[in-house]
């Protein structure tokens, strides 16, 4: 029996108080697994995607495309925090 692939929009918590919403799912690089965030664009911002390994998620709150899109305006939603390389948390 082959085992269902987790794919849902999702506001994940991570470690290091940030968080970060996109649609999620499963994927195995190199024969570990890591949870794949692909954030939309917003407000003008592109979109983007980001890996994470278990350790490094608190929790995660499965929601739907409308809920996770408004946790991207909120500017506790990591964004800053977790986007690209050289942006800083002015938060």
């Amino acid at each position: 029996m082959e085992s269902q692939k987790f794919e849902s929009w999702a506001i994940i918590e991570l470690f290091g108080h940030s968080q970060i919403a996109g649609k999620v799912t499963e994927e195995s690089i190199g024969g570990c697994s890591f949870l794949r965030v692909d954030v939309p664009e917003c407000d003008g911002q592109p979109g983007f995607t980001k890996f994470f390994g278990n350790g490094a998620i608190y929790s995660m709150t499965p929601c739907g495309e409308q809920v996770a899109r408004a946790a991207l305006k909120n500017p506790q939603s990591g964004r800053r925090a977790q986007g690209r390389p050289g942006q800083a948390d002015r938060g």
